[in-house]
């Protein structure tokens, strides 16, 4: 049931629009008044209610904000204080008496403490204060209404008044998590660690429930007024038909299904297209960071075999360090990286190309540094890090220099800047050149340099502070663990398709953020779509029913019209006395007429004149 939270956009549509089917019905009932209830302040409730999950949708689909976090607040809070007014109101018309105004003081006091712990604690407290106390309250008086109304009334007033309790408990006690002690664990992901799928959709079914009771209550209603005017029994009266009750309602399934299905392709479709970008602009820029680096190690090692480098490596004397030096300057200008410096078996840099500025290597040693102990041991190497001098970043190569017998006698060093590297990445703000342990040793927005993206050890925590390869670090990882190659991650509060290519046995990876914002874009223009065919659909069923009204009463004046041209003429009255004679029998054809037209016996009595005259009115 994981699989649901992908549509919780498709969730908040669909709870929306059942809030606002239960809405419209309800003003139906409230003209009809079946039971002893305030139906337009639960319409109201509805109402409000609708419009707050489609703001949730608004805001899951095209991004939230502070401002519309406060409005979707208000608008929930007016929604459960309407849901109190149906239950003050409706506990008046049951039994009389009206519970005090001053009631809503004390409940928004409690409400408004939550605002100690900030726009979460305030939506927290609210939820609990007012939407669990107005469910519960809205449950148990729609249950007592339903307790003296037939069976065809009772059964979805009672389906109604338990889906609203526990509605009730489900906003009030499962809400986002937030500093308050209690929702601390009580939130919704300890729902959904523990039965394993979102509130959002419990929520959408009770909401499901509540319009579809009302539904089938008010077609119980219509049809019983329908037929009044036939004098039906009243069971099969007040019985809803199935096609008047499941027909529209197989109709909008369907729909609904179609749009989730529909919806569900078109962000599939969007996600495969983000992840192909996403893949082909990180491998672009992973081949052009090999495209820059590459060649480095191999000119390294050119260099470290030049007979200049290794004469100055073994005499260490003035000339030919300044044979040297030349050679160095010369690879330099050439290919184009910022130094190349040698250095002796100890470390200390004895020539270099920087050796005329300010920060010139010469003299410095850098026995601490992997590049050099691993060139030390014979092995070419290559090194990320902080300049301990320049305090500027870059890549180094390093390559043994050995004599006429091999032995290792200094190590040769390049170091090239990253600089043009990291204006390319500025194009791509989630790019990250990351290190083994999860710092970041390049990206496109610079705040994020030298930050940890996921958890560090200890043992790795001491040997990167030990080695001053990133300079000193703070440790703030952004996720857990490291993230694989095709994951879904969160980063500032949006969510991200993560591409991850390895850069080198090393553990050097290239990690680029694809936002899916546009997956839930066409998601969203997806549900429009479900809902303007749901729309089209509504009228269209608006229509046909108010034809069918016409063709009845059409048909019913026309029988109320045949019934007055056969009666007519059948009982002629006298011109002098103004009353009826029975001259040519006509009252036996009247009587036939009405034993085989109306329900019912009819019976004649006597006029008072008549009844004088026999002696019957004595």
């Amino acid at each position: 049931m994981n699989n649901f939270n992908g549509d919780l956009d498709y969730l908040l549509f669909f709870c929306g629009l059942s809030f606002l089917i239960l809405a419209a019905v309800s003003l139906f009932l409230g003209k009809e008044k079946p039971a002893a209830l305030a139906w337009r302040w639960l319409a109201f409730f509805a109402l409000a209610a609708g419009g707050n999950k489609w703001l949730g949708l608004a805001a899951v689909s095209l991004g939230d904000n502070r401002f519309f976090s406060g409005l979707r607040l208000a608008v929930m809070a007016v929604s459960f204080g309407f849901l109190f007014e149906f239950s003050r109101r409706s506990k008046r018309d049951i039994d009389g008496k009206t519970p005090p105004a001053w009631g809503y003081v004390p409940l928004a006091l409690l409400a408004l403490a939550g605002g100690f712990y900030g726009l979460g604690g305030l939506y927290a407290s609210v939820r609990y204060v007012l939407g669990l106390s107005s469910g519960l309250l809205a449950g148990i008086v729609i249950l007592r209404a339903a307790r003296n109304l037939p069976g065809q009334l009772r059964r979805p007033l009672l389906a109604l008044g338990s889906a609203l309790s526990v509605y009730g408990f489900t906003v009030g006690l499962i809400v986002p998590k937030s500093g308050m002690p209690l929702f601390s664990w009580l939130n919704y992901a300890a729902f959904q660690a523990v039965f394993g799928f979102p509130v959002q959709l419990l929520e959408a079914a009770l909401a499901a429930l509540m319009a579809g009771s009302v539904w089938v209550l008010a077609a119980s209603v219509w049809r019983y007024s329908r037929s009044m005017r036939a004098e039906a029994p009243e069971a099969e009266a007040v019985a809803p038909s199935v096609k008047t009750v499941w027909l529209p309602l197989a109709a909008l399934s369907v729909l609904l299904c179609a749009g989730w299905f529909g919806t569900a392709a078109l962000g599939r479709a969007e996600r495969v297209a983000v992840v192909r970008d996403g893949r082909s602009n990180t491998s672009i820029l992973y081949f052009r960071m090999n495209e820059k680096l590459l060649g480095i190690g191999q000119t390294a090692s050119v260099m470290a075999e030049s007979a200049a480098v290794t004469q100055a490596a073994i005499s260490k004397t003035p000339g030919d360090i300044e044979k040297a030096n030349g050679l160095l300057d010369r690879f330099q200008k050439v290919h184009e990286v910022d130094v190349c410096y040698l250095m002796d078996a100890r470390g200390t840099v004895i020539a270099s190309s920087n050796r005329k500025d300010p920060l010139s290597f010469v003299g410095d040693n850098y026995a601490f540094r992997p590049y050099f102990k691993e060139g030390l041991q014979g092995k070419g190497s290559r090194y990320f890090a902080l300049g301990n001098t320049t305090r500027t970043r870059g890549y180094y190569a390093s390559a043994p220099v050995t004599d006429k017998a091999g032995r290792v006698v200094a190590v040769a060093a390049i170091k090239k800047s990253l600089d043009s590297l990291e204006e390319e990445m500025r194009l791509m703000p989630y790019a990250f050149f990351v290190s083994p342990e999860g710092v970041v040793f390049l990206s496109g927005r610079k705040e994020f340099l030298f930050s940890s993206l996921w958890t560090v050890g200890a043992d790795a925590r001491y040997e990167l502070l030990k080695s001053n390869q990133f300079g000193p670090l703070e440790f703030k990882p952004l996720w857990t663990n490291p993230p694989a190659d095709g994951s879904l991650v969160y980063l500032e509060g949006e969510e991200f398709y993560l591409s991850r290519l390895m850069s080198g046995s090393d553990g050097w990876s290239l990690l680029s953020l694809a936002p899916t914002r546009s997956v839930l874009v066409i998601r969203f223009y997806g549900i429009f779509m479900t809902l303007v065919l749901c729309l089209l659909a509504a009228g269209l069923a608006v229509i046909l029913a108010q034809y069918q009204a016409r063709r009845a009463e059409a048909l019913e004046l026309l029988l109320i019209r045949e019934e007055t041209w056969i009666l007519s003429g059948l009982l002629p009255v006298c011109g002098a006395c103004r009353r009826s004679r029975d001259d040519k029998e006509y009252r036996a054809k009247v009587e036939a007429y009405l034993a085989s037209h109306v329900k019912g016996a009819s019976t004649h009595g006597l006029c008072p004149d008549c009844a004088r005259k026999t002696g019957a009115g004595a």
